[in-house]
């Protein structure tokens, strides 16, 4: 009730949300269903994640080449 409306919307897309519940399961005794629902959901990051870095590391390298060229121009590294 306290966290502003912006948090409390976001707050089921993030993963930390759910590794929280799975350590508070630990402590406070397993629910199997869950457990399940957490781990499931944590899975569903990390193919998403992988999946978003193979398909943008590509147009990701090519923005940061033309960055670090520019930096090296403009000798604000040296």
């Amino acid at each position: 009730e306290l966290t502003p409306k912006f948090f409390r919307n976001i707050h089921p897309f993030l993963p930390f949300t759910y590794t929280i519940s799975l350590m508070r399961e630990t402590i406070g005794g397993i629910v199997n269903q869950v457990v399940v629902k957490d781990l499931s959901l944590i899975a569903v990051f990390i193919v998403g994640s992988f999946i978003i870095g193979v398909f943008l590391k590509a147009p990701f390298n090519k923005f940061i080449k033309k960055f670090n060229e520019k930096f090296e121009e403009s000798h604000l590294g040296e």
